[in-house]
């Protein structure tokens, strides 16, 4: 309901986001037929994982990978990033086991 009324106050229509769905549902499906070539993904489970971004200004984009990389159970979980928002270190921080970041510029 709270995101009806989001888009009915941002005057955006049900066709337009049914439309820009699927063509981001196309996308994602053709980047995974790249990246992947019909290989499946690898098994993180127990592995140490090292994600590393070239950026964080909001984190959602980092904090939904760790989700995900999470359920797979990795042994160990490093982010590592140039450059960060200070307002998010710390909720990266608290979802991974190590985090590393060069700058935190308060004007990020």
């Amino acid at each position: 309901l709270e995101g009806r009324v989001l888009r009915d106050a941002a005057g955006i229509s049900e066709a337009y986001l049914e439309k820009e769905t699927a063509k981001l549902r196309k996308l994602l499906r053709q980047r995974y037929e790249l990246y992947y070539k019909n290989c499946p993904p690898e098994n993180l489970k127990d592995r140490i994982v090292l994600l590393v971004d070239d950026g964080i200004a909001t984190g959602t984009t980092l904090l939904a990978s760790i989700e995900l990389i999470r359920e797979q159970q990795p042994h160990w979980m490093v982010v590592a990033v140039p450059v960060a928002s200070p307002h998010v270190v710390r909720s990266i921080q608290s979802a991974v086991d190590e985090f590393v970041c060069l700058l935190t510029p308060e004007d990020f």
